[in-house]
């Protein structure tokens, strides 16, 4: 096989595969957004920096809430169990969004205040919205239960690259002086 025949199935390859790893938007959405006022005074107070919620029983929907903690939310960490983390899509448009893994078929969506976000100050309300943008992605797993965790320490993603480089730069080190 020439070698240009060989690089286009590498690329093809590469393509597919860079495809497949990342999330659509098939995939279950969730959106925090800050909304204004309580939509017929149906916001359920939050007290405690932790709390949970349910998937409504069609799958998906809004949930409204009110930080009625007294402090400002600077980060929120939502842990859920039965849906992996790369089919899990995330926006907000008070926090910054990520998923990472929980387990083996559950994710933590990671929201966190950075630069010009707000996060959710005290008394404010707050949507969680179970879906996506579009409308057209999975529903959520029905009644699956949700765990919420408001400013609890989240490690940026500067300092858990730091780390991990350190650890895999101790790892090859040891390697090395074993194999000598």
């Amino acid at each position: 096989m020439k070698l240009t025949a060989k690089i286009c199935i590498l690329a093809t390859a590469i393509t597919l595969a860079a495809g497949a790893a990342q999330a659509t938007s098939i995939d279950p959405g969730i959106i925090i957004r800050d909304p204004v006022g309580c939509p017929n005074h149906n916001c359920i107070p939050i007290t405690s920096l932790s709390f949970g919620f349910a998937v409504p029983s069609r799958g998906f929907g809004v949930l409204h809430f009110l930080n009625s903690t007294g402090v400002t939310w600077t980060s929120l960490i939502l842990t859920e169990p039965g849906v992996p983390a790369v089919n899990v899509t995330c926006s907000s448009d008070v926090f910054s969004c990520g998923v990472v893994a929980f387990g083996q078929n559950g994710a933590k969506i990671v929201l966190t205040a950075i630069n010009d976000l707000t996060g959710i100050p005290a008394g404010n309300s707050f949507e969680i919205i179970l879906g996506c943008k579009n409308g057209k992605c999975n529903k959520w797993p029905e009644r699956m239960e949700f765990e919420a965790v408001a400013n609890s320490s989240v490690p940026e993603p500067g300092t858990v690259a730091l780390l991990l480089t350190g650890l895999g730069a101790m790892f090859t080190r040891r390697k090395l002086a074993s194999a000598a």
